[in-house]
This record gives C-alpha cells, sequence and structure tokens, in this order.
C-alpha cells in the first residue's frame, strides 16, 4: 500500500474517478443504442479509455511500494489509456466538427497515436524517483519520460483546442438554444481535459515539494470527471439538461 497520505488520497480519488467516468461512458452508450451514431460511439470509447487511465493511476499509486515492475506496466497503460482516449477523441471530432478533403489525413494521425502507443509500451518509457520529500526510501515516485510527455501534448492538444474552438464557433451559429449550449459543454469538457494536463504536468514538476505534489497530485482526478461529464450532457443532451436550459 502507499506509504504517504498523498499517495492514499491520491490512490481512492483515483478509484472515485475512475468508476464516475465509466458510468458516464456507459450512459453514453445508452445514447447510442437508442440512436446509432459513430460520433457517439467514439466518445463512448474516448471517455471509456479515461476511466482505464484513472484505474491504471490507482494500481500504481498502490503498488509503486511493493512491486514496482507492475507498477512500471501500469504507468505505461494509463499513458496508452490516455492516448486513446485521444485518438477517440479526435475521431468524434472527425464526425462532427472537423471536414478533412482527403481522408488519408485522419489514417496519418491515428496511424502516428498507434505507433506512439507501441513505443511507450515495448520501449523505456518510464523513469522513477527514490529519497523525496515526504516519501520514505523504498517508494518510488513514477512518471513518463520528457520526450514522451513531449509527444503527447503536441498530439493531443491540437485537437482539444480544435474542437473546443470549432464547437464555440458552431454554437454561435445554431439558433436552437439546447444544442447551442449542448456544443460549448463539449468544448469545456476538452478545455478541461486539456487542463488536466497542465495540473499533471505541474504535479510531475512539485514531486519535490510535498504538499504542492499532494494538492495537485490529488486535483489532478477530479477536472477529468468535471470534464467527462461535460461531454456526456454536452453531446446526449439529457431529458433533464432540455429542461433546465428550456426554462431558463
Amino acid at each position: 500500500m502507499p506509504i504517504s497520505v498523498a499517495e492514499i488520497s491520491a490512490t481512492i480519488m483515483s478509484l472515485i474517478a475512475g468508476i464516475l467516468i465509466f458510468i458516464i461512458a456507459i450512459e453514453i452508450l445508452l445514447k447510442w443504442k437508442t440512436k446509432r451514431q459513430n460520433a457517439t460511439l467514439f466518445l463512448f470509447f474516448s471517455i471509456l479509455a479515461y476511466a482505464g487511465g484513472c484505474l491504471s493511476a490507482m494500481g500504481i499509486y498502490s503498488l509503486a511500494g511493493t512491486a514496482l515492475d507492475i507498477a512500471i506496466f501500469l504507468q505505461k497503460m494509463t499513458y496508452t489509456f490516455v492516448l486513446a482516449a485521444g485518438i477517440m477523441m479526435f475521431l468524434f471530432g472527425v464526425q462532427i466538427f472537423f471536414h478533412f478533403k482527403k481522408k488519408l489525413y485522419p489514417i496519418l494521425y491515428v496511424l502516428l497515436g498507434i505507433i506512439f502507443i507501441i513505443s511507450v509500451l515495448i520501449l523505456d518509457s518510464v523513469e522513477w524517483k527514490y529519497n523525496l520529500p515526504g516519501y520514505g526510501n523504498d517508494y518510488p515516485l513514477l512518471s513518463i519520460k520528457l520526450e514522451y510527455s513531449i509527444f503527447l501534448v503536441i498530439y493531443l492538444v491540437p485537437v482539444l483546442v480544435g474542437i473546443a474552438f470549432l464547437a464555440i464557433r458552431a454554437s454561435k451559429k445554431l439558433e436552437d438554444r439546447v444544442y447551442a449550449i449542448g456544443y460549448r459543454f463539449i468544448a469545456l469538457g476538452n478545455l478541461l481535459i486539456l487542463t488536466t494536463f497542465i495540473i499533471d504536468a505541474i504535479s510531475t514538476a512539485s514531486q519535490g515539494e510535498f504538499i504542492a505534489y499532494a494538492i495537485t497530485l490529488n486535483f489532478t482526478w477530479i477536472v477529468p470527471i468535471i470534464a467527462a461529464f461535460c461531454s456526456y450532457i454536452g453531446w446526449t443532451l439529457p431529458d433533464w439538461f432540455r429542461t433546465i436550459i428550456e426554462k431558463k
């Protein structure tokens, strides 16, 4: 088990985040079953992958001090799930917002992501540190290597920002207020995922400062829940959401 309060709380928070995001993914899947749109299915897989990332992170916190090899594998799986979520979100965007003149471009983007996933899984992509403030000598803090983090940012940020920008622009052209606000929630969901990456980067950079690391580490798992929920209500427009908007 984790030996620090920060890691214990992060274990609990990532577990809660994984469960809640999984439930949101199931709600999206149920929506797809009633109206089988490819965009809805891609959004389901994207949210489901984020749930997998949260649960993989829970395993890292729990096992780093006792089963380092498994923790390293789970660290790789966390980034694999995040990247898979980004690929699925890109495909969601292709269905709704991105309009490529050539189908080759989306194919190349997906292939590049798959190559990156394979490299993360088979190469030495994880690093760890011992003897940091607030931790014992036998508990390492794991993180993905810098070059992989840089690629992840370069690969995913244009998609997240692009969908957010196009969703907001499209919302301004829609006469239906419910759909317009729904698109803005989709934009917010993508921007919150981007915020999660920023918080995670700050958390990694703060590993030598126990309090700052503990705060950012736990906050990392709150934002994705809100992001997934925003994407869910923005795209599926559940009846309760429609009722709230129509009454205003």
